[in-house]
Parts: structure tokens; sequence; C-alpha cells
């Protein structure tokens, strides 16, 4: 079982009852309503996303982000801030990575002494490390995806795994698709991807919004 950290962007006027406001509501309570909402706006990925998650806390990131799991805007605004930078650009980061491992070429299992003295680069797989062997390829140059690539890739002279997978990886987190890895939802846009509109809104105006962590496993 794999654990990942997903933090989940919430305006909070949608939490709220009409013509209530922030201040009818003590942080406690305010916060289960910001989890709730998160927690809501992204149920139906159960299956598809997440196998299980903590629903009331951030579970074992909960030293970091304690009680409900939630950073408001409106009393953390740096923080708040910082992490929506970080997080918001988890998705492309994750993409590029991912275009990167789909230029590899030579793949195998390699030895750690191996990696380092071919200089090859290893890839995120959970079995690395199993019997001192890593999942590493050599770096490759541009990729060319074009009627070529995919017959190489139907007849098998371009590995589907991971070189068609990566690709198709990092198309999906570059298109705000909601995926395990993703790490980043923007429940305002219904989407792995928050829009410039969005930023936008909560930079200018952080007390509005809220980010809710969530340890997700599958």
């Amino acid at each position: 079982m794999s654990h990942y950290l997903h933090c989940i962007l919430v305006e909070v006027e949608s939490c709220l009852p009409k013509n209530a406001s922030i201040s009818d509501y003590t942080q406690e309570r305010l916060e289960a309503l910001l989890r709730a909402e998160a927690m809501n706006a992204t149920a139906l990925y159960q299956g598809e996303v997440f196998d299980g998650r903590t629903e009331e806390s951030a579970g074992r990131w909960r030293d970091e982000f304690p009680g409900r799991g939630v950073v408001m805007g409106c009393k953390e605004p740096e923080r708040f801030l910082k992490l929506l930078e970080e997080y918001s650009r988890l998705p492309l980061e994750k993409a590029l990575e991912a275009i990167r491992l789909a230029r590899g070429t030579e793949w195998s299992w390699r030895t750690m002494e191996q990696v380092r003295a071919g200089g090859y680069v290893v890839s995120p797989d959970p079995a690395n490390g199993t019997d001192g062997l890593y999942w590493s390829a050599r770096p490759a140059g541009p990729l060319t995806v074009d009627e070529d690539f995919i017959k190489k890739v139907w007849d098998g002279r371009i590995p589907g795994y991971p070189v068609a997978y990566n690709l198709k990886k990092a198309l999906d987190l570059a298109d705000g698709q909601y995926r395990t890895d993703s790490c980043f939802f923007s429940v305002p846009d219904e989407d792995a991807k928050a829009s410039a509109e969005t930023l936008d809104a909560a930079r200018k105006n952080p007390q509005a919004y809220a980010l809710v962590f969530c340890d997700y496993y599958r």
C-alpha cells in the first residue's frame, strides 16, 4: 500500500449557508465545513484515484497539518499562499518528470553501482531497492510522437512500459486529469489543474480560500 499527501483547494463561501459569514463560526466548526466540502467534491474518485483516505485529518501528515488538516487563508495568509504555489504546480512538475522518463532508453533493472557507473537515471518504482536493483534507463534526446512512434509501440520496438506509459501519464497530468499522483485538486475548477482565474483570485483574496490536506492510499 502506498500513501500520497493530497492538497484540495476549497472556496470558503461555497461551504457556508446563504447570508452566513466566517465570523458566524468557530474555527473548529469552519474547518469541519471546509473539510466536508473537499471530501464531498472528490468522493466520486474513490476506486480510481484512491482506495481509501483519511476523512477527518491529514493522517500520517497530521504533525505538519494538525487538527482537521486545513490551512485557511483568513488565518494564515502567508502560509496558505506558499502552500498553494507549491501544491498547485505539482501536477505540472510530475508531468515534466514523466516526459523525461518517457525519453529514456536501455531500460533494465540495475544495481546502484551499475546506475552510477553507466550514467543511468533511476525511475520511480515501488520495487526499487528489492534485491538491490533499481529500474533505470539512459537519458535520451527529444521524443518525437508521430505515426512511426505509434507503429513502434504497436510492434514492441518501443516498450509500452515505461515509454508509452510515462508519455500518457505526462499528458494526463498536464491536461488536469485527477490521478493518484496528481496530489492536488481545485474544487472551484473541478479539476486537478487550478485555472489562472482561480489562482489569481486566491492570490488577491486568500481569506476566501482554504487548503485541505488528506492522506490518500491505494
